[in-house]
């Protein structure tokens, strides 16, 4: 059973996004792929070593959080038992692969 939401829960600050905001969502995720930490909250660490200043100056962490939580590319009711492992995100990764290799192959 899910825990009630209180009225201080991140949830509770959802604000509609833009454009804009998908953009540097989906750029902070692919910096993750090249600057590899062990946890996602460390890459808006203000802490010596941890700090990598790009992630805070683009988004803060909550707000990065909540995308990341509430961001789906399908009907997850449709999902059923599909063997495909990406299906979460197939629509999108086959646009992606399609743009990719029209324009760079």
């Amino acid at each position: 059973m899910p825990r009630p939401v209180t009225k201080h829960a991140r949830s509770e600050k959802w604000k509609p996004v833009i454009i804009f905001e998908i953009k540097k969502f989906l750029g902070l995720i692919f910096v993750t792929g090249i600057v590899r930490k062990p946890k996602l909250e460390l890459y808006w660490s203000m802490r010596g070593i941890f700090q990598t200043p790009t992630f805070p100056q683009t988004m803060s962490r909550n707000r990065f959080q909540l995308i990341q939580r509430y961001l789906h590319f399908n009907d997850s009711n449709a999902a059923g038992t599909n063997e495909d492992h990406l299906y979460k995100i197939r629509k999108i990764f086959d646009i992606v692969v399609n743009n990719f290799r029209t324009n760079f192959v």
